[in-house]
């Protein structure tokens, strides 16, 4: 009788042991879960702006290209009595 208490007070604490363990592992998974989440919107913002740059850029560079063939078709259309279509 005073063995099977003392196994299972040996079991019951192992038990215990391993529970914390592995409450104690998976909290360190929920921290750097979290870590991760943060970075990534970090760098979810970082690449929004640098899209939003190139998009402006873009779009600079191909209202200057149709002012220049504006201007191009203009001066053909006078030179040339030329339309284009």
């Amino acid at each position: 009788m005073q063995q099977e208490h003392i196994a299972l007070l040996v079991v019951g604490t192992l038990l215990s042991i391993i529970g914390f363990l592995i409450v104690f592992v998976l909290n360190g998974i929920k921290g750097e879960i979290g870590d991760i989440k943060s970075q990534l919107g970090k760098i979810e913002n970082d690449l929004h702006g640098r899209v939003t740059d190139l998009e402006r850029r873009h779009d600079t560079r191909v209202t200057d290209i149709d002012r220049r063939l504006v201007h191009v078709e203009s001066r053909c259309e006078h030179e040339h009595g030329m339309r284009t279509q």
